[in-house]
């Protein structure tokens, strides 16, 4: 199971094993019955990017800024990953992935001060 598949998103695990459920009685042929039930339970779960937003979004809400900046880091995360390359200004964008960090934990630990 990779990393992105760990965070379930909230309100669709009866709706997945209701539909899990019909697959199993409609669908007679075990190993298209298997392959498609694994898939669908794929679908309960949040890709890590997604999740990191969603934190970033409900920690600093209107912080429009820092929600670009976690959505640049995720992006520059995967194209190191998948091509190789990486981005000139690394150690800059690395500094600002720093202070959203510490501005979402600082959220976190007293979420009455701003």
């Amino acid at each position: 199971m990779a990393i992105q598949d760990i965070i379930e998103i909230d309100g669709f695990s009866v709706l997945i094993k209701e539909f899990k459920k019909q697959v199993s009685d409609l669908i007679m042929d075990d190993s298209l019955r298997c392959s498609l039930i694994g898939r669908i339970d794929q679908l309960k779960r949040e890709s890590i990017a997604r999740a990191i937003q969603k934190l970033v979004s409900n920690c600093l809400p209107g912080d429009i800024e820092s929600l670009k900046i976690i959505k640049d880091a995720y992006n520059i995360r995967s194209t190191v990953l998948h091509d190789g390359s990486t981005d000139a200004d690394l150690r800059e964008k690395s500094n600002q992935v720093e202070e959203v960090i510490r501005k979402v934990f600082e959220s976190l630990i007293s979420p009455h001060s701003s």
